[in-house]
């Protein structure tokens, strides 16, 4: 990792009657990205160390744009791996985010400890939109749900209160 690596090699092409000319895939190196796949490993953790995007590419010796397209190779591949069968007990919960009143709201799995969904807001749309996205089969496998009480998620406090 100390040394800058080119690896120059033909990849072979076959012309499936299916699906056309196809490159075969190499174990190093995903089809759409120019880092081998160890490199964007070492290139995830430098990124979670990091303050910013703009200092880990900056400690890799890359551009922003490369980070960037690194990091969103990396998410696809831990969305395309994440089991959601085993999914039963989810928590909905809101978390703040830049300066001023941003906020995200989330989907967890409780059982597995991850997060399974994340939209833009705590509205009640948002938490909507967090478990209407979940696949039919997970929805049925789907046994408690907990939400803290803020009136604008769905199933949020009906009554008002003045004390606590």
């Amino acid at each position: 990792m100390q040394f800058k690596t080119y690896l120059v090699s033909e990849v072979s092409r076959v012309n499936c009657k299916s699906h056309g000319v196809k490159s075969v895939k190499v174990p190093w190196v995903d089809l759409k990205g120019q880092f081998t796949s160890l490199f964007e490993r070492f290139a995830i953790d430098v990124l979670l160390s990091a303050s910013s995007k703009s200092k880990a590419a900056e400690l890799l010796g890359l551009t922003w744009d490369e980070v960037h397209h690194i990091r969103k190779r990396a998410v696809q591949r831990g969305l395309d791996r994440r089991l959601l069968v085993e999914v039963t007990h989810v928590r909905i919960d809101e978390k703040s985010f830049l300066k001023g009143h941003h906020y995200a709201s989330l989907l967890y799995n409780i059982d597995g400890k991850r997060v399974i969904e994340v939209v833009e807001n705590r509205t009640k749309e948002a938490a909507t939109e967090l478990l209407k996205n979940l696949p039919e089969e997970v929805k049925e496998g789907i046994e408690a749900v907990a939400v803290d009480m803020w009136d604008p998620l769905p199933f949020g406090n009906q009554r008002k209160s003045s004390h606590c």
